[in-house]
């Protein structure tokens, strides 16, 4: 019987340290890690711009300032359906045949196991959608989110509803694109 990689000592350390990781982004509000990340790397050690587009390197703290908030949820879903998956049947026929934990994770059970994470990415869009107000504010980044705020101050309702109009039909659009993605993960997958 092959052994349990769970028991290994740095199996907990890597899983608790994630998890920790993931209840810290989870729990902390979108502006604040934008303030402590502007805090950081460009207040204290001069990497990067505090704010504006001047051109690549000033993309780096509000994307991820950005993306630290959806990676928990993400990473939770891909993590417990990575578990589900390798529970099942045919994961043990693979541990019988010989096959490496890492063939069984990567070429087996990742695909199988990206469903749900897809459906929970292409959700995450609004999420990341509404986030971005609040960052573009922080980084004085020119976006539809500093749009939408200068419309909303200036009492310019056709300009927040044309706003709002491409939002929605940028969700849409993902929404179309997700069914895609799960006909090319899944061709078991009819549609209707």
């Amino acid at each position: 019987m092959p052994e349990n990689p769970c028991g290994s000592r740095a199996y907990i350390t890597a899983k608790c340290s994630i998890s920790s990781w993931i209840f810290l982004t989870q729990s902390l509000p979108v502006f604040w890690v934008g303030i402590v990340l502007i805090m950081i790397f460009s207040v204290k050690f001069h990497l990067l711009p505090t704010s504006g587009n001047q051109g690549l390197e000033s993309l780096i703290l509000p994307a991820v300032t950005l993306a630290a908030y959806p990676i928990a949820p993400i990473a939770r879903t891909m993590r417990s359906a990575l578990i589900d998956v390798l529970n099942q049947s045919y994961m043990t026929t693979n541990i019988a045949q010989g096959f490496s934990k890492r063939t069984m994770v990567f070429r087996r059970g990742l695909k199988n196991a990206l469903l749900p994470v897809v459906t929970v990415i292409s959700l995450e869009f609004g999420v990341m959608t509404a986030g971005a107000v609040v960052t573009e504010t922080i980084f004085s980044w020119p976006g539809v989110g500093q749009l939408i705020i200068q419309g909303v101050s200036n009492r310019d309702f056709p300009l927040v509803q044309a706003s709002v109009l491409v939002i929605s039909a940028l969700y849409i659009s993902i929404s179309f694109i997700t069914d895609m993605i799960y006909l090319w993960i899944d061709p078991r997958i009819k549609v209707q």
